[in-house]
């Protein structure tokens, strides 16, 4: 089911301004599946809470996002451009646990949590009795981790793990002038690095699911 993207062209609103939108719009529709891949990704087996992953509202939110940073910033590439989706949708799904974590704290608070395609507000259910504040803790924490690691390995973890770039796509990236095969041994090199930074870094607090994917 395709996403209705008709809200970036209302009449009044920021990116009605812009007369790049239409062009936009037509991106959003063509790389939908692969956005969605990506949120599967990066929700994990953990998937947050009940219908987050199959309602609207993370798509719609990332792009949001990528619309704003498209507006001011020019891609030369596909791989480029899901690279940007993997740090914004990042940055997405944190914004939504800390909503609900406000909402939870207080429910008097006027937030309004994410709503769902069919207008529901969105609730704090989790999938099983086996996945509970705890997991979601873990999960957070993974997150809040891939950015404060070293030099250039948060992205490519990202790159890798959320975006499913290739060895090479990366290598190419960070080491232009190398030959393709050097370019593949080296990002492999760095994203089992960044792998081992997040499990030394985190312990106990790893997802379980993360260990399972390596």
């Amino acid at each position: 089911m395709m996403v209705d993207t008709s809200y970036l062209v209302h009449r009044g609103s920021g990116p009605n301004r812009d007369p790049n939108c239409p062009y936009f719009e037509q991106l959003m529709l063509r790389t939908e599946q692969r956005l969605r891949q990506l949120i599967r990704n990066a929700l994990g087996k953990f998937q947050l809470v009940n219908r987050l992953e199959g309602s609207g509202v993370v798509l719609v939110g990332l792009q949001m996002r990528l619309y704003r940073r498209l507006s001011k910033y020019s891609l030369e590439s596909s791989s480029e451009f899901f690279r940007l989706a993997a740090r914004e949708l990042q940055r997405e799904l944190l914004d939504i646990v800390k909503t609900y974590r406000q909402h939870l704290g207080d429910p008097k608070l006027p937030i309004q949590l994410p709503l769902d395609e069919e207008g529901s507000e969105l609730s704090i259910e989790f999938l099983d009795p086996s996945q509970s504040a705890e997991d979601l803790r873990k999960w957070e924490c993974f997150y809040q981790k891939i950015d404060s690691l070293e030099g250039d390995f948060g992205e490519i973890f990202r790159m890798r793990y959320l975006a499913d770039s290739t060895y090479e796509e990366i290598g190419k990236r960070f080491r232009p002038n190398d030959s393709v095969a050097n370019q593949r041994k080296w990002a492999e090199r760095a994203f089992r690095k960044a792998c081992k930074m997040l499990i030394d870094s985190l312990g106990n607090d790893l997802p379980e699911y993360f260990l399972e994917d390596l």
